[in-house]
């Protein structure tokens, strides 16, 4: 499934699937799911993991279409698919 929506968003945004991003990174500012148990919280993480995606931790402070940087100074380029979650509530 997270295979052919990353292939649908590649095709959405004017990219070759052969440019398919080879990392997914989620960055969370505290805790992954942190209303949630701590157990539930680390099977969360640990399922991540498993499926292949790069968990860290760090406030975002710009995105671009092709990269973002966060607090801290690092920069990642990207594909970018950002959602705040603290924006929706």
């Amino acid at each position: 499934m997270c295979k052919s929506w990353l292939r649908g968003e590649a095709l959405r945004l004017g990219h070759s699937c052969q440019f398919l991003p080879r990392r997914v990174t989620l960055v969370e500012a505290s805790e992954l799911l942190g209303n949630f148990d701590g157990k539930l919280r680390e099977y969360a993480a640990r399922s991540l993991v498993r499926a292949g995606v790069h968990l860290t931790k760090g406030l975002v402070k710009e995105v671009r279409e092709t990269q973002m940087t966060l607090a801290d100074g690092q920069v990642m380029t990207t594909m970018t698919q950002f959602a705040c979650v603290d924006a929706i509530r």
